[in-house]
């Protein structure tokens, strides 16, 4: 199916979804295992295409691999290839080479690391040659992503000496960061951590990493379908209240515009407080949960609040460009957006909600965010039906359960 179009009628009742494990813990577990020579089945592990790809990598590992589009797979698995002797050839899709990587080789080729570009300098496709890397205090640097410093981090436990990672200004998205390192602790690394640096010790892991919460970045579309109704509930399952997951914040965003959230053994109950008044304007930072931001702009969109977000750096190296690609699927809307380098802005008062076309871009959040509107357009049209299989493939199914139709166009 290419062109597709989502029709909204009725809302059902009684609804509980299963959502799956959350991506960004999936693929710490795999590496976290896969370093541990691990065989032990994870417990609801995402079943994305990102921890699809990662998982069959590393559980038949050649020399010549295709990582698709998984940014994260791509960066985590240069450093798992970089303990391992031999010479690797690595490729992926188009988009990916546009995805920065120059930072996190920059340090592997300190540590010892050979590298080779097709092409061009610090992209795929190219060739790595590890298995003799040397101990390092290494310069985190970097206002791209903090995958860099996680990626060093998952490996040190196997570099001889360890290493000791400096933060020289900081790193963007702490807490995904953070979120490894929890990590790393709980299967057994031994980590020493100041204000402006993290020493690591080697040693290796001394347990698994067997049990995954579900996701919270897939959740946060659940979120906007609570938003756009009247009086609805919905239950999700694995959830927790202390959870691992940064992007668990959006808890407060969502209070705002009237969802309450309830934990209940295990399980997450999503309900609209049809009595809390709406805000008319929100300034919220999403530089720790940058993956949150199109499902807020969204919600902000369908509520008719005017939103200004901070902490938007990350978002130009995503699938795409977000802030700008959703500047023009937001003005079909009637809507004003003002995009400066620091800070987006959202005046959604004169939107007007209709049938209309989203392109998505090839970007699976884009797909995703825009989806739960049609409870206000009562119909959209899509460009990809595939595309949100990047990391949600059960979400048309969900949105069925939910009262949503699907069709292609005919």
């Amino acid at each position: 199916m290419s062109k597709f179009i989502l029709n909204f009628k009725n809302f059902k009742s009684n609804l509980k979804l299963e959502i799956c494990g959350s991506k960004s813990i999936s693929q710490r577990a795999l590496v976290i295992n896969f370093l541990n020579s691990s065989k032990k089945k994870i417990i609801n592990l995402s079943n994305s295409d990102d921890t699809k790809t990662l998982c069959h990598i590393l559980n038949d590992l050649k020399n010549s691999l295709n990582v698709k589009d998984g940014g994260t797979t791509l960066r985590f698995l240069l450093s798992v290839l970089s303990l391992r002797k031999g010479a690797f050839f690595i490729n992926g899709s188009t988009s990916l080479k546009k995805r920065p990587l120059k930072q996190l080789i920059v340090n592997l080729k300190k540590m010892g690391v050979l590298f080779k570009f097709q092409k061009q300098d610090y992209q795929i496709p190219l060739h790595i040659i590890g298995g003799n890397l040397k101990s390092k205090e290494l310069i985190i640097d970097s206002n791209e992503t903090s995958q860099f410093a996680s990626s060093l981090a998952l490996i040190a436990p196997y570099v001889h000496g360890g290493l000791k990672l400096i933060f020289k200004d900081g790193i963007v998205s702490p807490s995904y960061f953070n979120m490894t390192i929890q990590m790393m602790k709980i299967c057994g690394a031994k980590i020493f951590c100041s204000k402006n640096f993290l020493l690591i010790k080697d040693g290796g892991y001394q347990k698994d990493y067997d049990k995954i919460e579900s996701d919270w970045t897939s959740l946060s579309y659940i979120y906007e379908i609570i938003a756009f109704s009247n009086n609805s509930s919905i239950i999700c399952s694995k959830f927790y209240k202390n959870s691992l997951q940064p992007d668990s914040k959006q808890i407060y965003f969502f209070n705002l515009l009237g969802v309450k959230t309830c934990f209940d053994n295990g399980k997450i109950i999503l309900k609209k407080n049809k009595n809390l008044p709406l805000p008319k304007f929100i300034q919220w930072d999403v530089l720790d949960t940058p993956d949150l931001t199109l499902s807020y702009i969204v919600s902000c969109l369908g509520l008719g609040i005017n939103l200004k977000l901070t902490g938007i750096q990350t978002l130009m190296y995503k699938e795409s460009n977000r802030l700008k690609v959703m500047k023009k699927e937001l003005e079909k809307f009637n809507v004003k957006v003002v995009l400066t380098e620091n800070s987006f802005f959202m005046d959604s008062s004169s939107r007007k909600f209709k049938r209309q076309f989203i392109n998505t871009y090839f970007d699976h959040r884009i797909a995703l965010a825009f989806s739960p509107l049609v409870l206000l357009t009562k119909e959209l049209v899509f460009d990809d039906f595939n595309v949100v299989s990047k990391s949600y493939p059960a979400f048309w199914n969900d949105l069925e359960k939910i009262g949503i139709k699907i069709r292609s166009e005919d």
